[in-house]
């Protein structure tokens, strides 16, 4: 299964190399966690990191990203050409799994063609002033036409597709005839992000509740709750130190019930409040430039 893995990160990559842009993914269910490699979940590339430095660009960045185009593909749009307020143009489009929705893939930033009309673009509200760096940048980046917007659209579906397909065979190949010690990471990498308990997980596992409970603390040496605890705080620290999320937004997007409790349990992980984390972090990246 490790092949199917690095068969489709790699062609992702290869996406990204070949149309000089970025490809990332938006994980709605926890499905795709387990499909691709992990440094393909958020806008990694150079003009979104930089835009992002602007706390308020970087919310309205997540709010579209995270919430609006969700809801569109909830409500059955299919796919979606954007140009957000930066101006930057990307496509993207919705991952399906055995016709349930697991995320999204986003293909991009491109330059907007400043000839030719566009059709069908959703704009993402009203342009932002952005800093000289993130123009220079902007100047740089693949220039898109109106006439290319069908192909490339067609390009990103494909992807979409591919990943549907890995992430299905993946599900039903990883379930099948494993026990119950791999079963139970699976369920919490999977679910981590919602509101779980461990009846979740009994019934997942077609067992009673005091039976889970035993199993878990069998197979891994914690309860439940420590184990949820630790996955959230381990994606925690990945949010942290590869964008430019707020806490409330890192808080909400690792599952966590409300931001004092996740400043709290992340604390009692790592010794430190995320905010101490982050700057470490930083401080890391620029020692080692």
């Amino acid at each position: 299964m490790n092949d199917i893995i690095k068969e489709f990160t790699g062609l992702a990559q290869t996406y990204g190399r070949l149309f000089r842009c970025s490809v990332c993914f938006h994980d709605y269910s926890g499905d795709i966690f387990k499909a691709a490699d992990i440094s393909l979940y958020t806008h990694m590339n150079p003009f979104c990191q930089n835009v992002k430095e602007n706390k308020y660009c970087d919310r309205r960045c997540q709010e579209f990203d995270s919430n609006i185009i969700r809801h569109f593909f909830s409500c059955g749009k299919k796919e979606i050409i954007k140009v957000c307020h930066a101006g930057a143009l990307e496509f993207v489009v919705p991952v399906f799994s055995d016709n349930k929705l697991c995320g999204a893939v986003f293909l991009g930033p491109f330059r907007p063609a400043k000839s030719g009309r566009m059709n069908g673009i959703i704009v993402q509200g009203e342009g932002e002033e952005i800093s000289d760096e993130a123009k220079r940048i902007f100047m740089t980046l693949p220039e898109i036409k109106s006439s290319d917007l069908d192909d490339m659209l067609m390009m990103t579906r494909l992807l979409a597709e591919k990943l549907g397909r890995t992430i299905t065979s993946f599900n039903r190949d990883y379930i099948l005839g494993q026990g119950y010690a791999d079963k139970i990471p699976y369920f919490i990498n999977r679910e981590f992000k919602n509101g779980i308990s461990i009846a979740n997980l009994a019934e997942f596992l077609s067992l009673s509740v005091s039976r889970t409970s035993r199993l878990v603390k069998l197979h891994t040496g914690k309860s439940f709750p420590e184990l949820l605890a630790e996955r959230r705080v381990e994606h925690a620290r990945f949010l942290l130190e590869n964008s430019f999320l707020n806490m409330e937004l890192v808080s909400n997007q690792c599952g966590f019930s409300d931001p004092a409790y996740f400043f709290r349990t992340f604390k009692k992980f790592q010794k430190c409040t995320p905010a101490e984390y982050r700057k470490k972090g930083k401080g890391k990246s620029k020692a080692s430039v």
